[in-house]
């Protein structure tokens, strides 16, 4: 088992995904795991249309508030910003930095459902649902 340090390096899944014109952010979204040994960290490193790639960590300690609510939503959301100029597909590559590190789903979250008013990006880039 090795992690690696540079994402040029790691083995990676390629994924297609449409995004509309403006802000959209790209979810990558991992089962709620814990690192092989305390050894590692949790890291995917996202990159989108070839631009240099987002490391981001899923790292987290169980019983906290942030494990609570990965595991009653079913993943661990680890998000980047892509800005488009137009309305089209993108490749999305996630590169797996750390050993145990598993992908449920990738989604790509548009303009349009962002400007909702029942969901607004939070500074972290997650979608966060606002109550009634």
């Amino acid at each position: 088992m090795k992690a690696y340090t540079n994402a040029s390096q790691a083995p990676y899944a390629e994924y297609t995904l449409p995004v509309q014109k403006g802000l959209n952010v790209i979810q990558v979204r991992c089962l709620p795991t814990f690192p092989i040994n305390t050894s590692y960290d949790l890291r995917a490193a996202i990159s989108v249309d070839g631009d240099a790639a987002s490391t981001v960590s899923i790292k987290t300690t169980a019983m906290s508030a942030t494990w609570d609510e990965t595991v009653a939503q079913g993943y661990f959301p680890a998000a980047v910003h892509y800005v488009s100029t137009e309305d089209k597909s993108v490749t999305v590559r996630v590169s797996f930095m750390d050993p145990g590190l598993t992908v449920s789903a990738v989604a790509s979250i548009p303009p349009s459902i962002m400007s909702a008013p029942r969901i607004r990006a939070s500074p972290s880039g997650f979608p966060s649902w606002i109550p009634d």
